[in-house]
């Protein structure tokens, strides 16, 4: 069985050229190629090939790292911008499809990215070509789904770091005795002598204290 990382270039290219359906194009990136290190590459690499169904690889392959690569900032994928914009002219039906999925995905995966997303399936529109147009309407039909902006906030909420519990204790302590330590600086701001003067001309209920 192969594994990611360890697939010989030779072997990778004779199964691209080897590809007869969207099918197994789509598993080979989900199940097997998004785990590689040179992913990425591939991603860039592949979007410019002529091939139907190893062009529609590279753009699965974005919207599986969209999906499973945790670890990459926002910005990683909106260098991917340029080959979507690209390949969004290309008229074959795998392709298209591929594009406006990997475009989707990514959309998904954090507010920024869906506005991002957004604002690039709005420039698509305006495109002469159908095939760019047909992409940035599926784009904005899925993305503008408030579902879909509620997901892309919960999983921002995930990546997010917590608060450490030590910080979170130490801070509703500091709350709680905000008053005490108040009430401890406007006492030392106060001599000692004035203090005693205090103290002592304050009346006193001595009753009882002897019973």
């Amino acid at each position: 069985m192969a594994q990611p990382g360890a697939l010989p270039p030779a072997t990778l290219e004779r199964w691209l050229l080897d590809l007869d359906s969207w099918a197994i194009c789509d598993t080979l990136c989900f199940h097997l190629l998004d785990r590689a290190p040179e992913a990425w590459d591939h991603v860039a690499a592949w979007a410019h090939r002529p091939e139907e169904l190893v062009r529609r690889a590279a753009f699965a392959l974005l919207a599986a790292l969209a999906l499973h690569d945790k670890s990459s900032p926002d910005a990683r994928f909106v260098a991917t911008f340029p080959l979507i914009k690209a390949a969004a002219d290309d008229p074959r039906d795998l392709v298209k499809k591929g594009v406006s999925w990997a475009l989707r995905s990514v959309g998904h995966r954090s507010p920024g990215l869906h506005a991002e997303a957004l604002a690039l399936a709005q420039t698509l529109q305006t495109f002469a070509s159908a095939p760019a147009r047909w992409i940035g309407r599926d784009t904005l039909r899925d993305l503008s789904r408030p579902a879909v902006l509620a997901l892309a906030t919960r999983k921002a909420a995930k990546k997010a770091p917590k608060r450490p519990a030590c910080s979170t204790f130490f801070h509703k302590a500091c709350r709680a005795t905000s008053w005490s330590w108040s009430i401890f600086f406007v006492i030392s701001s106060v001599s000692l002598p004035s203090l005693l003067n205090l103290v002592c001309a304050a009346p006193m209920n001595t009753s009882g204290l002897f019973r």
